[in-house]
């Protein structure tokens, strides 16, 4: 049977900064200023999403949510593929690559789990050349209708899911309920309650290969 590891990618994967600047981009091509202390508040729970819906609405007249939704991350895949080009590789948090590397070495498979759009990861991984590191991406549609224990459930049907990596809790609860291993590493995006229901908690990406 495959042995699978899980990562989260925002705030797992890739530094939490990379999603603020694209997410900053976005609000300021939509005609808002933010300031990044507001993003580090609002990302982890995306009390964003109404902000730049009321932008959008006012700027096209649509009122449908679901469209408001699929061009809100439509401008945000846009500003997320702008910054992996500019940073390359730097995008990834220190070490995670190199841990995903020897991971695969000993046998397992990576699978990524996220909110953020498959789209927009598949294409990100592309830009930044580390496509080859990652087995399955189960991740958001365009309207974001996926809670991520339906996200996990995909990759459930092609081998056992033994870690499930993530900086926030509802990483820490999808993990719970396909019956891993949670792991939250700091340093991303939490939301709060993460540390009481994690299995492991991890300061660091070298973190990950000691305790696996």
């Amino acid at each position: 049977m495959r042995r699978i590891i899980v990562f989260d990618f925002s705030g797992t994967m890739i530094h939490r900064e990379i999603a603020e600047e694209a997410a900053k981009r976005r609000l300021k091509w939509l005609g808002k200023k933010v300031t990044t202390a507001y993003l580090r508040n609002a990302l982890p729970k995306n009390k964003h999403y109404k902000l730049n819906k009321d932008l959008l609405k006012k700027y096209t007249g649509i009122t449908d949510d679901k469209v408001l939704t699929v061009l809100s991350t439509d401008i945000f895949k846009i500003h997320m593929f702008a910054v992996a080009k500019e940073k390359g590789k730097n995008i990834f948090r220190r070490g995670i690559l190199d841990a995903l590397k020897k991971l695969r070495k000993d046998g397992y498979q990576i699978a990524v789990m996220s909110g953020v759009r498959s789209d927009i990861i598949f294409g990100m991984l592309k830009i930044t050349k580390a496509d080859h590191l990652v087995d399955y991406i189960c991740a958001q549609n365009p309207t974001l209708d996926y809670p991520n224990k339906k996200l996990l459930d995909c990759i459930k049907g092609v081998g056992k899911i033994e870690f499930v990596i993530g900086d926030k809790l509802a990483d820490i609860e999808a993990a719970k309920q396909v019956k891993a291993k949670a792991i939250f590493l700091k340093g991303g995006h939490a939301s709060g309650g993460e540390e009481k229901k994690a299995d492991f908690i991890i300061d660091s990406t070298k973190q990950i290969l000691e305790l696996i």
